[in-house]
């Protein structure tokens, strides 16, 4: 027979681990899996629900607002668009567009870095700045956040997150930045599209507009209906597991 003992060192940590445990699970906030202390942003949710969220990055041209907006009208869905500050001070009309026709406006970094790079004071200056002119544009500040490229680290994830921000990344790419044909994106998105996706389209690229009445037919055939991220998402009380995909807690 063993007998293990414990010195009041490491009864003391054990209890340290635990009490913080139980504090990321009561704030609702991101949980990393066992064996791994790597934060992650919400890739997708988990729902039983056929329902998922459209999300258009805007950080190069607005050539095609009106199109994606009579899209979107058409087929009665409600999108989240994450801007940058620059495409604030470029395309103003298009935000305003965007708010006034019921869409959820999200901050996507003010001048569009490589976030890994940055400071904490320089991450958190860059987002509360696209912050602040998504709030003079459309009178609401955003409350998610998607970082450029796609990137993120335990810091970023941190930092944004304690700034109140929900950290929002996608698990169904349309990949319209390599301009496929409208058939290209409408397959990619059937095959990998499910209850709880977030997708990621751009604005000011080649196809999407063109390609998007296709995809949405083909999704709302399938029995899909769409929510904006942030009503798709929870809001408390859920983990993040190690796909990123959020889950509600058991009670």
């Amino acid at each position: 027979m063993k007998i293990y003992t414990f010195n009041l060192k490491q009864l003391l940590l054990t209890a340290c681990a635990i009490l913080a445990l139980c504090v990321c699970i009561t704030a609702g906030t991101v949980l990393p899996t066992v064996g791994s202390v790597r934060l992650l942003p919400i890739y997708s949710v988990d729902t039983s629900e056929k329902t998922i969220a459209l999300t258009f990055d805007c950080a190069w041209g607005d050539a095609d607002t009106d199109k994606i907006l009579q899209v979107l009208d058409q087929c009665g869905v409600k999108a989240t668009f994450f801007v940058t500050g620059d495409y604030v001070d470029r395309c103003a009309d298009s935000v305003k567009k965007f708010h006034a026709a019921g869409h959820e406006i999200a901050n996507q970094s003010d001048v569009h870095p490589h976030v890994n790079n940055l400071s904490v004071a320089d991450l958190t200056a860059d987002t509360n700045a696209c912050s602040a002119k998504i709030k003079a544009i459309t009178g609401t500040a955003p409350t998610l956040y998607r970082a450029p490229y796609g990137e993120y680290n335990d810091k970023v994830i941190e930092t944004v997150n304690n700034l109140g921000y929900r950290f929002i990344q996608w698990d169904c790419d349309s990949i319209d930045y390599k301009n496929p044909s409208a058939e290209e994106m409408q397959t990619r998105i059937h095959k990998k599209v499910q209850n709880g996706s977030i997708l990621l389209f751009h604005t000011g690229t080649e196809n999407t507009a063109s390609a998007l009445g296709g995809i949405l037919a083909d999704l709302q055939a399938q029995g899909y209906t769409f929510k904006p991220v942030g009503q798709l998402i929870y809001k408390e009380g859920f983990v993040i597991d190690h796909a990123g995909r959020q889950r509600k807690m058991r009670n």
